[in-house]
């Protein structure tokens, strides 16, 4: 029988999402930037009015950015 790993870690990927919702979406990462088991955050963009992705990635290093010119 296979015994677990004693010191595994798991690590959660998240997809946030926003459009023109930056106040709560820089919150959202900057919690999720405080939780140990997220390691890999996407941000999708559905068209903001005004682009703070780069706010965004100083929130949260490492963050990936997919943007979008309009919200379908």
């Amino acid at each position: 029988m296979t015994q677990p790993l004693a010191h595994a870690t798991m690590s959660t990927p998240v997809i946030v999402l926003t459009w023109n919702g930056w106040d709560n979406t820089l919150e959202c990462l900057r919690s999720l930037r405080e939780d140990p088991d997220v390691d890999t955050v996407w941000l999708v963009d559905n068209g903001s009015a005004r682009d703070r992705s780069d706010e965004a990635r100083a929130v949260f290093p490492g963050l990936r950015v997919l943007q979008f010119k309009e919200n379908p």
